[in-house]
């Protein structure tokens, strides 16, 4: 196929999608998933648990151009698909699609080999899905799907399959932190038999389907990256499958097993117009054939609106004004489960935080996160909440609340978490505010240690009620009647530094000794020494 085809047919696609969408008015967006190649909602193969939303409909135009190769024939072709797909959800559980493609089949010269142009309407595909469980905690969710596929495209011509075939599957999603997992496992009943023309080679005996494939960020109706894995793999007499080629040979069936890598991103652009393109790879396969070509182009355009409009009823010979059937009044979603990794932590430390979620109408759920300290990591449902360092807190034990919030749009509900942050030295091996190193022997501040002591005065200063205490500590070295007077004459030279040069006041400073009983590291090494040779200093209620 020559360039100037696939310019002009993506130029089609642009124009018609974006005047249909500007033309489509006064509908409401069923956000959160976008329908896939075959009209329903998943990645670009994949077929996804969730649902185009309520009442949803969907209409859209896929472009998809790819390279390939054919057992014994030296002529590579290229085919164009152009399909028009059209969904319907009728709920968060039930989904159908139509896919009507037509193709453009190209081959070049190659040799004595004469090149040829064939094109028309392809197999119409028809698809169903049916949720049967929701997300949990642990679980995904999981559901079935089924796909019927009617010749309609002329097999000779590489157009179709020239068999009915049907496809019986499942599916499971599952969000882990700012991914969305997919899973699909389907079986192929084929309608082949021996001595169909099936040249494209997509046309098969039973075969087993299948892919995993990932989402990110997670739930963002706006903008997603993907990427998914696809396989097929055949079954039955490899002596019985024998094909007529396109040189009108009838050739044994080398294809048993096709895979593709395919990457992509996913757009919400505007006021449900919904972009999808990218590109795919073939990573297994005996051949380059188009269920695994050498290389795949796509782009897809949708538009998606629900059926969400008030509808009227005209008035009857007794009425005077005409009656109204409204819209029920929407209703709030509902928080109905938190876990918490840990309610109590020591500074820096980690809590993971999960909120479990529904909304009585079946509308799409929002997330948003705030905290009255530390910092928030993740998306949606799932996030890490990271608690703040003892240096930065006010006492030795701090309270941090995280609010979440969950909204349908119209409606926000929240629930706040409290998380208890302990520094202080009951807390132990909880975090010291600094901990200052000194040499061997010795009881003086160098000047690294000044230099640490320079930068806590100030937030001592900040809060001039706390009270601080110092723990002195020693190495193994020497006999533990001399590690604790040293331990003790480390933590006045602190307290004298702080009080003298800081004019921090000294009723507030407490100084103690463990000498060489409370080790941080090995006293069998000289590192471990000199770690050990500390005062630790704690900021306390």
């Amino acid at each position: 196929m020559n360039k100037r085809l696939v310019l002009i047919s993506v130029s089609f696609l642009i124009s018609w999608s974006l005047t249909w969408s500007w033309t489509v008015t006064g509908e409401e967006l069923a956000s959160g998933s976008f329908p896939n190649r075959f009209g329903v909602s998943g990645l670009y193969s994949l077929i996804g648990t969730d649902t185009l939303g309520d009442k949803a409909l969907s209409f859209g135009l896929i472009g998809d151009f790819s390279e390939f190769s054919l057992p014994e024939d030296p002529r590579t072709p290229q085919l164009f698909e152009l399909g028009f797909h059209a969904g319907f959800s009728l709920n968060q559980q039930i989904e159908f699609a139509v896919l009507t493609p037509y193709r453009r089949l190209s081959v070049s010269d190659e040799g004595d080999l004469k090149g040829f142009d064939e094109s028309g309407i392809g197999d119409i595909l028809a698809t169903a899905k049916f949720r049967l469980l929701d997300e949990q905690e642990i679980l995904p969710a999981l559901g079935l799907y089924a796909q019927l596929s009617f010749p309609t495209g002329d097999e000779e011509k590489g157009m179709g399959s020239g068999s009915i075939d049907a496809t019986l599957g499942g599916m499971l999603t599952k969000r882990l932190s700012v991914l969305k997992l997919y899973g699909n496992v389907g079986f192929l009943l084929s309608g082949w038999e021996r001595g169909d023309p099936n040249p494209l080679f997509d046309d098969y005996q039973h075969s087993l389907l299948y892919g995993i494939g990932a989402e990110f960020p997670a739930d963002n109706s706006t903008f997603r990256l993907f990427s998914e894995f696809t396989f097929l793999h055949e079954f039955g007499d490899e002596d019985e499958d024998r094909i007529v080629t396109f040189l009108d040979e009838e050739i044994e069936d080398v294809v048993d097993n096709a895979g593709q890598m395919s990457l992509g991103v996913m757009l919400n652009a505007f006021d449900g117009f919904a972009i999808r393109g990218g590109a795919a790879f073939r990573i297994m396969g005996e051949e380059p054939v188009p269920d695994a070509p050498v290389w795949r182009g796509f782009l897809q355009l949708s538009y998606i609106f629900g059926r969400k409009k008030a509808s009227k009823v005209e008035p009857s010979e007794e009425q005077t004004q005409p009656v109204s059937i409204e819209r029920p009044a929407n209703r709030c979603p509902e928080i109905t489960e938190v876990s918490l990794s840990d309610s109590s932590v020591r500074g820096g430390e980690q809590v993971r935080i999960a909120v479990m979620a529904t909304d009585p109408d079946g509308d799409q759920l929002y997330y948003v996160w705030n905290t009255s300290g530390g910092t928030l990591t993740g998306w949606e449902s799932q996030i890490v909440w990271t608690a703040p360092e003892c240096l930065t807190q006010e006492s030795a034990t701090t309270s941090y609340d995280v609010i979440v919030e969950v909204s349908d749009r119209t409606c926000t509900v929240n629930r706040v978490m409290t998380i208890a942050v302990t520094c202080g030295p009951e807390g132990r091996p909880g975090q010291p505010a600094a901990v200052i190193l000194f040499p061997s022997g010795s009881t003086r501040l160098n000047n690294i240690a000044k230099a640490q002591l320079d930068n806590l005065a100030p937030l001592l200063k900040q809060f001039p009620d706390q009270t601080i205490m110092l723990d002195g500590h020693t190495d193994a070295t020497g006999d533990e009647t001399s590690n604790q007077r040293i331990g003790l004459q480390r933590a006045e030279s602190v307290k004298e530094y702080l009080v003298q040069r800081h004019e921090i006041d000294p009723k507030r400073i407490t100084t103690n000794s463990y000498g060489s009983s409370r080790p941080v590291a090995s006293n069998e090494t000289q590192e471990g020494r000199n770690q050990n040779r500390r005062v630790e200093i704690y900021r306390l209620d």
